[in-house]
């Protein structure tokens, strides 16, 4: 998928070597990556080897799936089929969600769906990324402007309208700030910034813990969206954080806590 939109289901043994990393790649307009037709959803990498196996499902036509619900619907079937398969296929059920702008603001409404939709509260923790979690456009967003660091505020305006297009954008399939966050699992929110985005994280984060989850906040100075993904020391922090927290949530699943 590129930079955004990816959705990531990851299960880790509690030795935190990686044993499945399980994308779900959707053809959506809530990206500034290509659009692939298919939904790729067994990509499993296994760092002792270095073997990689993958199962694909033939996508729909793009222009059937680019509005919302149809990218949450792909995800949530994704997440369906990994927390159905992760004990037989990877030997663990120990599940960590997340993802990366887009994506994280679509991991953020799986976890929903898997809660609401089918009873499911056994993630062992969620890993949000710089993602939008009010579509109406919150205050640092509006006021972000021109300036382009990735994303800006004329950019991230076509890109939410292109995937909320007539949806109520305070329904929290939409914009998951308005959910009730009740029983959510813990979760990771990583920003930076001079990211647009910087009060969408704040303000979930802030949701997150009042509704008596366990949250962590990671600001990083002057950083810009999608940081993360560039070889900087800034950005190669930032992801060994988000490792160490993905081996924490899976060694506290291991030993029941």
């Amino acid at each position: 998928m590129g930079w955004f939109g990816w959705s990531i289901l990851t299960s880790a043994r509690a030795d935190c070597s990686l044993v499945a990393s399980v994308t779900c790649s959707i053809a959506c307009p809530f990206t500034l990556s290509g659009t692939p037709s298919f939904l790729r959803i067994g990509h499993a990498i296994d760092r002792a080897s270095r073997t990689t196996a993958s199962k694909t499902i033939p996508g729909q036509d793009v222009k059937a799936i680019e509005a919302h619900p149809a990218g949450p619907a792909d995800c949530e079937a994704a997440a369906m089929w990994v927390i159905d398969h992760a004990p037989t296929e990877y030997g663990t059920s120990a599940l960590v969600l997340g993802g990366e702008s887009a994506g994280s603001t679509l991991a953020a409404v799986t976890a929903l769906r898997l809660r609401d939709r089918h009873g499911y509260t056994g993630l062992s923790g969620l890993n949000l990324s710089q993602g939008a979690y009010d579509l109406r456009l919150t205050p640092t967003l509006r006021a972000y402007g021109q300036r382009r660091l990735i994303l800006n505020t004329p950019t991230a305006q076509s890109l939410l309208d292109r995937y909320a297009q007539a949806a109520n954008r305070e329904d929290p399939d939409v914009s998951p700030l308005f959910a009730d966050l009740a029983g959510m699992p813990r979760a990771l929110f990583t920003v930076g910034t001079l990211d647009p985005l910087l009060d969408d994280t704040g303000f979930m984060y802030f949701r997150w813990i009042a509704a008596r989850n366990h949250a962590e906040l990671d600001v990083y100075p002057g950083a810009m969206h999608g940081f993360n993904l560039f070889p900087t020391a800034l950005g190669r922090q930032a992801c060994a954080r988000i490792d160490r927290f993905i081996g924490g949530c899976v060694r506290e699943e291991s030993s029941g806590g």
